[in-house]
């Protein structure tokens, strides 16, 4: 019947229309959890001079400060011994612009918001690593005939590791959205009617199903010890830091823990890194994983290829590099960079050249990697409306 047909054919699309509404009212609701109401937006206040609720708002996308509202961190950018001149000066200069930049030993620490380390990662050309700071602490003595161990309570306690690792709880959403469904002490379901199996910690009854709920990141840590006293044994540090974010994550998902990285350190989704100098603890979350000299550009890496890190900052102190002053004579000289000429006879694998022709057409050395590690941390969830247009 034609007529019946008609009044199908409107009532999906009275639905596909609501369900449009609802998918458009969430994703406003969650956008302006991150940026602010649309009648308060204030350009000047964003970081990229973007609102994608009002487009009346948005004036020319450019570059400005980030906005006061997101946390300042202390991050710590590694490199090859010799080069911490050059990748201080990458961040001082723009896009990057990092604040309380200190030169240090293999690597150079800096102040800024997570946008700061973004861009750190995308535009740093001389550097391995771009590490965030959680916590720094003292260690506490262990007094004689205790068996204290102060790298696992620092680890344990400097941070709440379930906010960190934790992905998602079903059986939590599960049971909010019931509010029918209770479960006593013993386990019954008092809703369904049936038993549950689980275990008691404490006065706590967990059950089954609310174990089995929980997904986690990996994680890896790899310790490094300089003149500490209290630890000897780097390995041993390792396992120990261990130990205290399995045992936290156990106390407060039920007696789960994350699974190792299938494929090693390498490839785990949290790699973290404590360094012990003088009885004095830093624990550092790596926000790049594969080392930021991986360009992307090279599908197969020779094995006495030079390295794209040093290679860029062997070129930033012959002074090729225009937009970081104070290295070379080209610089020194104000030479224009369309006099200049880059000549490299032996040049193996052209590392070089395609280095010096990244800086001359000014282009971030990590647009073309396909990932990075901080893309599955749980901070990166919460200013990824704000940085899309950064990785452009």
């Amino acid at each position: 019947n034609p007529w019946h047909e008609t009044l199908e054919t409107n009532y999906q699309e009275r639905r596909r229309r609501r369900r449009r509404r609802r998918k458009q009212k969430k994703g406003k609701e969650r956008m302006e959890q991150c940026l602010g109401p649309s009648s308060t937006f204030n350009p000047s206040l964003n970081p990229l001079h973007y609102h994608p609720l009002n487009p009346s708002l948005n004036p020319r996308l450019n570059c400005s400060p980030p906005p006061p509202s997101l946390p300042t961190h202390r991050f710590f950018a590694t490199c090859a011994p010799g080069l911490e001149e050059v990748v201080s000066a990458e961040l001082s200069h723009p896009p990057i612009s990092a604040s309380d930049v200190a030169i240090g030993s293999s690597g150079v620490s800096f102040s800024g918001t997570l946008l700061t380390a973004y861009n750190a990662n995308l535009w740093l050309r001389s550097a391995v690593r771009v590490l965030v700071e959680i916590a720094s602490s003292p260690l506490n003595q262990q007094r004689k005939g205790t068996r204290k161990d102060p790298i696992y309570e620092f680890v344990r306690e400097c941070v709440d590791w379930k906010e960190i690792l934790a992905m998602d709880d079903v059986s939590r959403k599960r049971n909010d959205g019931d509010q029918n469904h209770w479960k006593g002490h013993d386990g019954f379901n008092r809703t369904h009617g049936k038993l549950d199996s689980g275990t008691y910690r404490g006065e706590k009854y967990i059950s089954n199903d609310s174990r089995s709920s929980w997904h986690f990141r990996t994680f890896a840590v790899q310790s490094r010890a300089h003149n500490c006293c209290l630890v000897n044994n780097t390995m041993f540090a390792s396992v120990r830091a261990k130990d205290a974010i399995c045992d936290s994550i156990r106390d407060s998902c039920g007696g789960l823990k994350p699974q190792p990285p299938e494929e090693g350190g390498a490839s785990a989704d949290v790699p973290l890194f404590l360094s012990l100098y003088r009885d004095h603890a830093t624990l550092y979350r790596d926000m790049s994983g594969i080392s930021l000299h991986r360009r992307g550009y090279r599908d197969v890496m020779h094995r006495a290829s030079l390295n794209e890190a040093i290679a860029a900052g062997i070129l930033s102190i012959a002074g090729w590099n225009p937009r970081i002053s104070g290295f070379g004579l080209s610089n020194e000289r104000r030479v224009e960079g369309d006099n200049m000429a880059l000549l490299d006879p032996m040049c193996g694998s052209g590392t070089f050249l395609i280095e010096a022709a990244l800086m001359a057409c000014n282009r971030a050395p990590g647009l073309m990697r396909r990932h990075w590690t901080f893309q599955v941390h749980i901070d990166f969830l919460y200013v990824k409306p704000s940085i899309s247009l950064a990785f452009r």
